[in-house]
């Protein structure tokens, strides 16, 4: 049986004020409390006095409280971005999303079904929205949804070659999305919409198989092309902006 909850310590006076005695990590905590506030020497900057005190050997005995311990968040919230800069990425956009589908109508057939895939607009969203972001940046744009293309339609390949209906195109997703953030990472080529360009070619029906690997250079490879373009036309024309920071 585990010691009982002292509230004269200053570590348990925080975490009855912080969750409150009816919350259940108030109970967590009652529970643990001499497993985890005496198990280690070491401390986590997230909690004061010895409720820092949750790793190594703590973090052993324990590792359920402490999995739900993160869930609490951490941090103030973002600030309210400046409305002159709201309108300027909603324009940049809006714009260069626009531009994409008019030259999709004007291409005409079935390949201009695949001009403009639903990952474009993520990225449009970070170009103009998060211009100074290292993510946001040419080679992170540009390598990433390339390096997403080519695992997604490996990973569909490897799924599409096993006999089961369900499990395939599980594994299929699962390898497509998993390899292509070991990829961005890998290449300093992290970009997150780069994970929806994996499963696009996974999920995305006869048209993009029928491509195989060519989906790597049309739409992909090419419609990031147009969108950084646009991307470094557009945002450089508002004061206050400036995109790229680097190219490479």
């Amino acid at each position: 049986m585990h010691a009982a909850f002292s509230y004269g310590d200053p570590s348990s006076i925080y975490i009855f004020e912080k969750f409150g005695k009816k919350n259940i990590f108030y109970s967590i905590f009652t529970w643990h409390y001499n497993n985890i506030f005496n198990a280690a020497d070491n401390a986590d900057p997230g909690l004061p006095g010895k409720a820092s005190r949750c790793y190594h050997n703590g973090m052993q005995k324990n590792r359920f409280f402490l999995w739900v311990l993160k869930m609490r968040g951490k941090g103030a919230p973002a600030s309210a971005p400046v409305p002159r800069y709201v309108r300027q990425s909603a324009l940049g956009a809006g714009v260069t999303v626009g531009l994409m589908a008019l030259a999709q109508e004007y291409v005409g057939g079935e390949m201009a079904q695949l001009m403009l895939i639903g990952s474009f607009g993520a990225t449009a969203a970070m170009i103009f929205g998060l211009p100074a972001a290292p993510y946001s940046q040419p080679r992170n744009v540009l390598g990433g949804h390339v390096i997403a293309a080519f695992f997604g339609v490996t990973g569909r390949l490897i799924g599409h070659a096993l006999p089961s209906a369900v499990l395939g195109p599980a594994l299929g997703c699962a390898l497509a999305v998993g390899f292509t953030i070991w990829g961005m990472h890998r290449t300093r080529c992290f970009h997150p919409p780069g994970g929806a360009t994996a499963l696009i070619a996974v999920i995305g029906g006869e048209q993009v198989y029928a491509l195989g690997y060519a989906y790597m250079f049309m739409p992909v490879g090419i419609g990031m092309i147009f969108l950084v373009l646009l991307g470094v036309l557009i945002n450089n024309l508002f004061p206050g902006r400036r995109y790229p920071l680097s190219w490479w």
